[in-house]
């Protein structure tokens, strides 16, 4: 009889084990599967965000290095010293102060560009070289960090007058105080 109870007893000890691995792999797949799946989603989501904060420093950086360009501690410092004019009347106004003839201005619209926007503008003006060269020198030299995207001088027939077609690029910071 004592062999009958050891193989019940062995029986009942490999039964016990098998009960105890069925159980560990279902606490397996019901508890630590899930949980392994969101350690593998956060890890995602971590690296994910690190790539975003290494393209801000990235961004800042560069934004950093415009703004010593300019002599300026922050791009921000920028905002201190422009009129609140918008980028088509500030343009305006300096033509104004010229005596060139606006024959068109027209602009494109604005575009983001990190912590800058870009406001691209077409304009059309009639008048002497000298007064182009004086306009386009007082756009490098103003206020606001513009840019001569392109630039084409042609003869008016019949006229000593030059006229000029400009397309330029204002960039403001887009944080406004």
């Amino acid at each position: 009889m004592s062999s009958k109870f050891q193989s019940r007893g062995i029986l009942a000890a490999f039964a016990f084990a098998l009960m105890l691995l069925v159980f560990g792999v279902l606490v397996d797949f019901g508890y630590t599967k899930p949980r392994l799946d969101e350690m593998r989603r956060l890890e995602a989501e971590r690296n994910s965000l690190l790539t975003r904060i290494n393209e801000l420093a990235d961004r800042n950086s560069e934004s950093n290095a415009l703004a010593r360009s300019l002599s300026r501690d922050k791009l921000e410092d920028i905002f201190d010293e422009v009129d609140g004019l918008e980028p088509v009347a500030y343009v305006g106004q300096i033509l104004s102060a010229t005596p060139l003839t606006r024959l068109e201005m027209t602009t494109t619209g604005t575009v983001g560009a990190g912590r800058l926007h870009r406001t691209e503008i077409s304009l059309r003006v009639l008048g002497r070289y000298s007064h182009m060269v004086d306009f386009v020198r007082s756009l490098e030299t103003g206020r606001r960090l513009v840019t001569v995207d392109a630039m084409i001088i042609e003869q008016v027939m019949g006229t000593r007058d030059l006229e000029g077609r400009l397309n330029l690029s204002i960039y403001d910071p887009t944080v406004r105080r």
